[in-house]
């Protein structure tokens, strides 16, 4: 799908050897217009029957600006028991009720909340504030490297520590934990297996420089040596 006289995104990151200096991005980030909105909205029904999961990632770029959209979105995904994930940078998170899990880092979840995370007391407060008020049915805060932490309605907190590795790049971190946790969703893993997977698979993403997939094969050599 295409929207006349929108730009493509365009980044382009500035590196010497294996280190990461800059990164300069040409877009605009006005909202899309209704007609692209619908267009999305009639793509999702005409395919959902062959659709397993749905991943809203934000960056903020105008196609998630309007809560309503997504709402939407989320709507036809669940009543059609379609896995639907969210990775959003909005402060707008009463758009994402009924979403399988929402997935802000630490940052995020700072702003949307209001509450400033110092401690774990701050991380309890902020991560049920954002849960509650965004009517999801699970949040995922993705941490750095304090690995990941999952609040479901009425049960503690449970966090999934990262392992130690040396890092290269953390580009493309965040969106591997979401589409492992995702895929592994809609193939029916229990959640907390699913996060687990993802915390293993972004384990191996940052130890590679740039934006790279990962291999089964990878991930269960990882998952194998995270059981020792």
């Amino acid at each position: 799908m295409t929207e006349s006289g929108r730009m493509t995104t365009l980044k382009r990151r500035f590196a010497t050897k294996s280190q990461q200096l800059l990164r300069v991005d040409m877009e605009t980030t006005a909202a899309i217009c209704d007609g692209s909105k619908q267009a999305v909205i009639d793509y999702i029904r005409e395919r959902i029957s062959h659709i397993d999961a749905v991943i809203l990632s934000d960056y903020c770029k105008g196609v998630l600006t309007d809560a309503d959209f997504v709402k939407s979105v989320i709507h036809i995904c669940r009543a059609c028991g379609v896995v639907v994930t969210v990775d959003s940078k909005s402060s707008h998170i009463e758009a994402f009720a009924g979403a399988s899990f929402v997935k802000p880092n630490n940052l995020e979840l700072e702003q949307a909340s209001g509450v400033v995370i110092t401690d774990d007391a701050s991380l309890d407060e902020a991560g049920k504030t954002y849960l509650d008020r965004s009517g999801a049915d699970a949040l995922l805060v993705t941490r750095g490297a304090m690995g990941i932490s999952v609040y479901e309605p009425l049960k503690a907190r449970r966090d999934y520590p990262s392992k130690a590795a040396q890092v290269f790049d953390v580009t493309g971190a965040g969106d591997t934990v979401i589409s492992m946790a995702t895929m592994a969703l809609a193939a029916g893993i229990p959640l907390s297996d699913a996060v687990a997977l993802g915390n293993l698979a972004a384990g191996i993403v940052i130890s590679k420089t740039g934006t790279v997939p990962i291999t089964i094969g990878e991930l269960e050599k990882a998952a194998g040596e995270n059981e020792r």
